[in-house]
């Protein structure tokens, strides 16, 4: 049975707009959730391991409580109706959020979003996650999804907008950010591949990235299954950590 049957509310989508801080090394966050309730109840909850919140709305005179792994909204919740709550949050590094000199990336694999996103750890839920990244001019984002903004904002800084379409386990959402340049590929099928790298590496791209193609339409191929996801993408970082 899917975590979505055996709650009262199911976690439609999450929009999240992150603002990174390199010097205190900590993130920022604009949230959107927008939760159906399916049965009667006056409590909903997100997995997070965040260290505060506010301007918290909820709507039908809702409150918020952030307690060590969760955020709890209690109100008098109308019965198959989706409900959008928002906040901003702030997070300082820690499990799942590195950051390297001018890199920047999360680790979500197991249940470890929730120490940067609030989102479901539950591994059976699924949801749609959209997310949007300000940084500084000089840094390129990666995330899932398509890519659909990097836009200059009045401040100097970048706003990189990615939209994801499908719904997936919260642990697949990543971010990285860094100094990156980018090859383009493309697989048999017509599946963008983007390969990932830093310019002082610019000569090990060939060898690094050499059999990507050839793996991935040998995959698609075997199995017999079409890849699901817009795009497929590598990138390298520092000490990456393996859970």
């Amino acid at each position: 049975m899917n975590a979505q049957d055996t709650r009262p509310f199911d976690v439609l989508k999450i929009s999240a707009k992150i603002t990174p801080d390199f010097e205190s090394k900590s993130i920022t966050g604009d949230f959107f959730g927008y939760i159906t309730i399916n049965e009667p109840t006056n409590q909903v909850y997100l997995d997070a391991r965040i260290d505060e919140i506010w301007d918290i709305e909820i709507g039908y005179g809702g409150k918020a409580e952030l307690t060590d792994d969760k955020i709890i909204f209690t109100a008098d919740f109308p019965t198959n109706r989706t409900i959008i709550v928002q906040f901003k949050y702030a997070v300082k590094t820690r499990q799942a959020l590195y950051f390297f000199d001018d890199q920047l990336w999360t680790q979500g694999q197991g249940k470890y979003t929730s120490y940067w996103l609030p989102s479901m750890d539950d591994m059976t839920d699924k949801i749609e996650f959209d997310i949007s990244v300000i940084v500084d001019p000089d840094l390129t984002v990666i995330s899932n999804g398509d890519l659909i903004e990097d836009r200059p904002l009045e401040n100097g800084l970048v706003r990189w907008k990615f939209n994801m379409y499908q719904e997936m386990s919260s642990y697949l959402v990543m971010i990285a950010v860094g100094p990156y340049k980018n090859q383009d590929i493309e697989s048999r099928s017509h599946v963008t591949i983007d390969n990932y790298y830093l310019p002082v590496d610019s000569s090990r791209v060939e060898p690094t990235y050499r059999y990507t193609k050839e793996i991935f339409d040998f995959l698609e191929e075997k199995i017999g299954v079409s890849y699901p996801w817009p795009n497929y993408k590598q990138v390298p970082v520092r000490d990456f950590i393996v859970v």
